[in-house]
């Protein structure tokens, strides 16, 4: 018979064809929703709280511009967005769909080990891989998700790699470290994953033979991973520097004395003033909040939720119906399909399933076995947010366990069903949808109107950075007053920034005087906007004043931007060596800050110092590849430096393009002369 004789190809159409169209409906999907959503400002122009933060960070290493150091995020995705930005050119498209599909192939590994236990059945659950697989590809909230710039989006891949080295036969002490390993590389992506290798390497402890080489092999594996990114970072620092920073102010917001489970603090000024207490403690951070955290609990105060209350509420909060929306997402506003459907209750439908296979078929040894993998890992997402904190996107790495749970429950068949068995199972299923369902009384989306705002002021400011400031009227309360303190001194910057971009001089004034008028808004806040109102109205003198005392009191990407509008303040005047100090300040707070990087290596230009300006143009130029003018830029300062040829090499695929102005034009007409 031939090898590829009738049957062969009936077996193998079988087999792969039905997981080979459910990958291509996901890489459908995915492609729907980024042609949708890129007609959002958000598409290229990135904000949000920790959308943001990735992509500056992974911008900058990309240019060449950041360095390996302690931050609030695990190191790996930036990394890995980085290797995008530097594979794709900068092509916001290709970036958010090469992305998508590399998460999206985290179902491979997943439903092999599915397969592995199913594939060979007769009944009704051979179907189980594909049933999972469907599910979990064609997923809407995940399809949008993995279009966006999360860490999660990372790790997930990575968590799939690890669980197929876990569940391989035979296990092994090579494969278990290097289901370690990848674990590892989770933990320096999220470092709340931490949890799945630590139940990984528990429940090795107590199976059979070599249970402790094999459990060590998993751990030494995971230390390998971790220490594969946390020795570059420390080298690069001079000092020993951990996976992440901010683990116990996370610990503290979650069991602190008024924690109420849930990420209750958005971005803004009580986030602000919380994170400026170690400082006038004298203490880190980390000795502060753990401190502080100990004390709440031997001192609780009188309005404080008790620690039997916390605790359920932290135990339910994880399976919450809810979706996968943060305080730093857009996606709550449901610009697009894919973001309306992930309105909708799709995880409380999986998750209540889930707990009701738990509960009956926990007690089956089969079931724990085929079932392990997604076991640990559905325990490892929920001990992960009991014991720190919930949050919508934290669950994100539970909904491979939770497709493959409710799936399993989906397909299963009693052998004999009588009323006896028909009765448990619809109990099982209804305590799984009291405690999913039920757990609305305590979500944290019962602030979805401040959420909404603040999904709402994101779009605001992607369309400032598009160049529309018009649309943040519309979409943004016309008074700090009519939002909550904490989050007054955002609403009232974007408002001011609008108000002056559309030369709206009047109601930038009048904005000024409300928030002068009582402790609405940081006094930096107020001082930065009022620096800006000064220097476009022509009062320099003042604008000087207010940015001064601004820049006392401000960090990060704040103080950034503050030191670059002092900046072009400074060049306004003539004075480039102030200039330069400002931008080459802003530069060094936020490195991905192309147009600090442009106008200092302007005030290097103005001051003869060619070859600094042509470094400073050549960063510039790396953050935004695709903008001419930067590469003019760079080409004069080549040229000024004494490097023509070069600055001719740069000039001509411009030149010939056709796509170069007349400023372009004549700096090549100048320099093929004088060659």
């Amino acid at each position: 018979m031939s090898p590829w004789s009738a049957p062969t190809r009936r077996n193998l159409c079988r087999k792969y064809l039905p997981f080979a169209a459910i990958l291509i409906a996901g890489l459908v999907l995915r492609i729907m929703h980024l042609m949708e959503f890129r007609a959002l400002p958000v598409f290229d122009h990135v904000t949000g709280a920790d959308v943001s933060e990735y992509w500056n960070r992974a911008l900058a290493y990309a240019a060449g511009t950041g360095t390996l150091g302690p931050d609030i995020h695990g190191p790996l995705y930036p990394l890995f967005l980085a290797g995008l930005i530097r594979l794709t050119g900068g092509g916001m498209f290709a970036i958010r769909l090469i992305q998508a599909v590399v998460s999206m192939l985290s179902v491979v590994p997943f439903r092999l080990i599915l397969r592995r236990y199913f594939a060979n059945r007769r009944d009704r659950m051979r179907f189980l891989p594909d049933v999972f697989a469907a599910v979990y590809v064609c997923y809407p909230p995940l399809v949008a998700m993995q279009c966006e710039f999360f860490a999660e989006t990372l790790l997930l891949p990575l968590l799939s790699a690890a669980a197929w080295f876990y569940a391989g036969r035979p296990r092994t002490a090579r494969s278990l470290a290097i289901c370690g390993i990848f674990c590892g590389l989770a933990v320096s992506t999220h470092p709340l994953s931490i949890f799945f290798p630590v139940l990984l390497i528990l429940s090795e402890l107590f199976r059979g033979r070599a249970r402790l080489r094999r459990s060590s092999a998993l751990g030494l594996g995971c230390l390998l991973g971790v220490f594969v990114c946390v020795l570059p970072m420390s080298v690069a620092s001079g000092r020993f520097v951990p996976i992440q920073g901010g683990g116990a102010f996370n610990f503290w917001l979650g069991n602190s004395a008024y924690a109420d489970g849930t990420c209750r603090i958005p971005p803004g000024r009580e986030w602000d003033e919380i994170h400026l207490k170690p400082a006038q403690a004298g203490e880190s951070d980390t000795a502060y909040f753990l401190r502080d955290t100990a004390a709440s609990w031997r001192n609780p105060p009188p309005d404080a939720l008790s620690p039997a209350a916390l605790l359920w509420r932290k135990l339910v909060l994880p399976v919450s119906y809810r979706e996968l929306t943060t305080w730093s997402d857009v996606s709550i506003l449901g610009r697009t399909r894919f973001q309306r459907l992930g309105r909708s209750c799709f995880f409380g439908i999986l998750a209540a399933a889930s707990i009701a296979a738990v509960i009956l078929f926990g007690r089956e040894r089969l079931f724990r076995g085929r079932m392990r993998v997604f076991l640990l890992l559905f325990a490892a997402v929920w001990l992960g947010q009991t014991v720190f904190v919930s949050a919508g996107r934290y669950r994100i790495p539970m909904i491979p366990a939770v497709c493959a749970l409710a799936a399993y429950l989906a397909l299963y068949r009693a052998v004999l069903y009588t009323w006896r068995t028909l009765a448990v199972q619809l109990a099982a299923v209804a305590v799984g949808a009291s405690i999913v369902f039920g757990s609305s009384r305590f979500d944290f989306l019962r602030t979805d109107w401040l959420e909404h705002l603040m999904a709402r002021s994101y779009l605001a400011e992607a369309y400032a950075l598009a160049g529309d400031p018009s649309q943040t009227p519309a979409l943004l309360p016309g008074s700090p007053r009519h939002v909550p303190r904490s989050v007054a001194g955002r609403f009232f910057s974007l408002r001011m920034d609008s108000a002056i971009d559309r030369k709206a001089f009047d109601e930038a004034e009048s904005l000024l005087k409300e928030a002068a008028s009582g402790d609405l808004v940081q006094p930096t806040v107020y001082e930065a906007a009022a620096g800006r109102f000064c220097a476009e109205t022509g009062d320099i003198e003042g604008a000087e004043t207010h940015y001064r005392a601004a820049l006392e009191t401000a960090d990060g990407e704040f103080a950034a931007t503050i030191a670059y509008n002092y900046g072009v303040l400074k060049m306004g005047a003539n004075d480039a060596e102030g200039a330069l100090e400002l931008f080459m300040r802003s530069a060094e707070l936020n490195p991905a800050f192309a147009s600090a990087w442009t106008n200092a290596g302007v005030c290097l230009m103005s001051l003869d110092r060619y070859p600094q300006a042509a470094e400073a143009f050549r960063k510039a130029l790396s953050l935004d590849p695709g903008d001419p003018v930067k590469l003019v830029n760079l080409a004069a300062a080549t040229a000024f430096a004494g490097r023509r040829d070069e600055a001719v090499s740069l000039l001509k695929p411009l030149i010939e393009s056709g796509r170069a102005d007349s400023e372009a034009r004549s700096l090549w007409e100048y320099l093929t002369k004088r060659l």
